[in-house]
């Protein structure tokens, strides 16, 4: 009778082990696509801060520039130009806060694989128990 009770334990603890193997797996993955998701939102970051700094530099930050650029269209863009690197630098921020959430994912399904690989440990242990 303790056999047959030993092969159910073994059994139930296999399958278990096996679930929680699988969901390891899915949860590596996650951390992997989450990585690389991160990865190309930074790599956007640094495209955009690099055109917001060649924007802002030499005579493209200042736009109406005296014997220059004259007229009505240094005016309409010394108006607008403000406001479009305002926009940029919100979107910027915006993806940097986006940045910062990925890493609280991968954190958080980090912490979450550890504590599957202990679980998976503990049913290893109790299956070699029997």
């Amino acid at each position: 009778m303790g056999d047959l009770i030993d092969k159910a334990k073994k059994k139930y603890y296999t399958e278990k082990r096996s679930k929680l193997k699988k969901e390891r797996t899915e949860c590596t993955e996650s951390i992997g696509d989450l990585k690389s998701s991160k990865s190309k939102v930074e790599q956007k970051i640094n495209k955009w801060e690099g055109k917001q700094k060649t924007l802002l530099r030499g005579p493209a930050g200042e736009i109406y520039i005296k014997d220059s650029f004259e007229g009505i269209v240094a005016k309409n863009l010394s108006d607008e130009f403000p406001e479009k690197v305002e926009k940029m630098e919100r979107y910027i921020k915006k993806a940097k806060d986006i940045s910062k959430q990925i890493d609280v994912q991968i954190s958080s399904l980090q912490r979450y694989k550890t504590e599957l690989n202990a679980d998976i440990s503990e049913l290893t242990r109790k299956i070699a128990e029997l």
